[in-house]
């Protein structure tokens, strides 16, 4: 919806970030023994650097989870292949 005081090229949903940008990428945590047990570096200072998570790629994990087959979508299933058991 427009305001009185925008104009017609007022951009709407935009949420003033770019998601390409490494420091604006979301977390996301899976725990459980459904998912695979990631290797603990030996260092316990040395930082985990695990793949990107694409946000389409979790519909198919969570449809995997539940054990449902999931209606066609545009996410893969690297994710489900790299995280679940």
């Amino acid at each position: 919806r427009q305001s009185s005081s925008s104009t017609a090229s007022t951009p709407f949903g935009v949420h003033g970030y770019d998601n390409k940008e490494e420091d604006m990428r979301a977390i996301f945590v899976a725990h459980g023994p459904s998912f695979k047990k990631m290797q603990t570096p030996s260092n316990p200072k040395q930082i985990h650097n695990y793949p990107k998570v694409n946000m389409l790629d979790i519909y198919n994990v969570l449809a995997k989870l539940l054990d449902v087959a999931p209606a066609p979508n545009d996410g893969t299933n690297s994710l489900v292949d790299g995280i679940v058991a």
